[in-house]
Order: C-alpha cells, then sequence, then structure tokens
C-alpha cells in the first residue's frame, strides 16, 4: 500500500532552526490581547507562550512553524532573506531616481505599520472647510492602502527572491506582491 503524504503550505511547515528564544513574547501578547479584543479570540494574553502559540496552530510537534517566525520573530530575516519590505517614493512617474527609500524589517505585523506610516508620510492630505468642519481627506483611502500592503506581505511568496515593494510616484501609488502571476496594485 502507497503511504498517503501529507502536504503543507509554506507558512505551515516548520522553522527547524527557530526556537522561542528567536520570538518576541511581547509581540506575541500584544497579539492575543487585540485579537481577543477585536475577534472575540478565547485566549488569554497570560498564558504561557508555547502554549499559545500551539492554541494558535503555529508549532508542529513543538517546532515553531515558519508562519510563527514571520509574525513574531525578532528578526525574521535570520531565518528567511527576502522577509522584508522595500519601499521608495520616487520623482516623477517613473522608477530611475529616488526621494526616499526604506527598507523595512522585522516580523510582518511591524512591517505592516511601518510601510503604511511609509506611504502615508509621502502622500498628500486635502482639507476643505464644509460648512463649520474642517474635512480631511488622503490622496488614496487609508483602508485600500493598508489592505494591500497587508495582502501583499501576508500572501507573497516567502520562498521567492524578491522582497514585497512599495512604490509611490507623482502619479500613482503601487504595491508590488511576490507570487505567481501578481501584478503590482495601482491606486
Amino acid at each position: 500500500a502507497q503511504q498517503e503524504r501529507v502536504r503543507f503550505h509554506w507558512d505551515e511547515r516548520m522553522c527547524e532552526q527557530a526556537t522561542l528564544e528567536d520570538l518576541d513574547e511581547e509581540k506575541v501578547r500584544w497579539f492575543l490581547r487585540q485579537a481577543k479584543r477585536e475577534r472575540n479570540l478565547d485566549i488569554e494574553p497570560h498564558i504561557p507562550i508555547r502554549e499559545a502559540l500551539e492554541r494558535l496552530e503555529l508549532t508542529r510537534n513543538g517546532i515553531l512553524t515558519n508562519a510563527a517566525v514571520l509574525l513574531f520573530g525578532k528578526n525574521p530575516k535570520h531565518f528567511f532573506i527576502t522577509a522584508e519590505t522595500r519601499c521608495g517614493r520616487f520623482k516623477g512617474t517613473k522608477p530611475l531616481e529616488f526621494i526616499d527609500m526604506k527598507v523595512i524589517g522585522g516580523n510582518l505585523i511591524d512591517q505592516r505599520e511601518n510601510a503604511v506610516k511609509f506611504v502615508l508620510d509621502h502622500i498628500h492630505l486635502h482639507a476643505k472647510i464644509v460648512g463649520m468642519e474642517r474635512v480631511e481627506r488622503w490622496e488614496y483611502p487609508i483602508e485600500a492602502i493598508r489592505e494591500a500592503i497587508t495582502n501583499a506581505i501576508a500572501h507573497r511568496d516567502y520562498e521567492m527572491p524578491a522582497n514585497v515593494q512599495i512604490r509611490i510616484f507623482d502619479d500613482r501609488l503601487e504595491v508590488w506582491g511576490c507570487g505567481p502571476l501578481l501584478p503590482p496594485l495601482t491606486v
């Protein structure tokens, strides 16, 4: 009889060389508090980290998964060389001359927040008075920016030798994911 092979997605695979010491315990606890408040997650933030990771299915046979290292690692790039996001603000409409550039590392939660901050630092905030109130509006919808960045970071192919890229031009914003058949999202 032929043995049945179990296939795991890349993020579910074990990261054999990583240990609990490679994780940021406070980031795990922060996540548990947020998930409890926003999603009613039934895991108490004060339980032991190993137990929390097991309940989140971020360990396999006691070994951290790739997802655990990416989400909560102190330095995920130590294990996955392309685990970073590259942000650039270009002069004009072509990627020829940088006005500003930043390579964002760290765990995926911090990468997303820092990438969104980079974009906000480089797009316009318009304001006008409507009646008696000041109404502010970003050049691009913040929710769309956050969603595009989140999707690019979370759904990228970490086995590909490329990084997530965020490119800001005078006339557009592009978020490049790294996966098969993923063209840039242009806003």
